[in-house]
């Protein structure tokens, strides 16, 4: 009789001191536990950045494959060529082929998807390139709108604002244009021939009291994501 009624005293400090111990158990582990849980999510953000990597060059190697494929207008040859050097700051870049190379100032370089800018000086072996996007005033060309269905073209003169921002001012304050519409070099230049795309319109923006309207370009090739060019001579 003592031990049955000794017995279930028994069992609920027994079951008292299991909970007690597990508890304590959880509150030593718990910074451990936080710990491998951050390890998991930072190997989880390292899996999701290796896949964008992946995704990223299997685009700039589609690219390479399309640009090597690029047909120059008749006349007109090109010269391959890879950057050795960029400067952000003067957005600019340096390119391993130079006059040695039939290289000349002016002359417009391409890259996979489009215009990605022109010959800004040369030397023998190697020549600057001054970015489609750079913000300098000299730097400048005409493009012009195509749209759907085909219209008369909205021409304008085209300049760089940022690395993801063009501007395109057009002298007909009515000119036709909306987001979404394609531009391209309108090729009144000796040297930069028509229809290389530029980008896609993102916003129109009108200043009446000007008479003034410009449309904002978000530029066809993507700057940072450039090994090689293709310079049109």
């Amino acid at each position: 009789m003592i031990t049955r009624l000794e017995e279930p005293p028994s069992r609920i400090f027994d079951a008292i001191g299991r909970g007690t111990s597990e508890f304590t158990y959880g509150l030593l582990h718990a910074r451990g536990l936080a710990d491998e849980n951050e390890r998991l999510r930072a190997q989880l953000r390292t899996y999701d950045h290796y896949t964008e990597t992946v995704i990223r060059l299997q685009q700039d190697i589609a690219e390479i494959r399309q640009l090597s494929g690029f047909e120059p207008p008749p006349g007109r040859v090109v010269v391959k060529a890879r950057i050795i050097d960029s400067l952000p700051y003067d957005s600019k870049v340096i390119i391993d082929k130079g006059s040695a190379s039939g290289i000349k100032a002016g002359q417009p370089v391409l890259a996979a998807g489009g215009i990605f800018g022109r010959v800004s000086a040369v030397l023998p072996n190697s020549a600057s390139v001054i970015l489609l996007t750079s913000a300098d005033p000299t730097n400048r060309i005409g493009a012009m709108v195509t749209r759907t269905p085909p219209n008369t073209p909205s021409v304008g003169l085209l300049h760089g604002e940022s690395a993801d921002r063009l501007v395109l001012e057009f002298s007909d304050p009515l000119a036709p244009v909306s987001p979404g519409d394609l531009v391209v070099t309108s090729g009144y230049s000796d040297l930069i021939p028509r229809n290389l795309p530029v980008g896609r319109v993102t916003k129109v923006e009108d200043f009446p009291d000007y008479g003034k309207r410009q449309a904002i370009i978000f530029p066809t090739v993507r700057l940072g994501f450039v090994p090689e060019v293709t310079v049109l001579e």
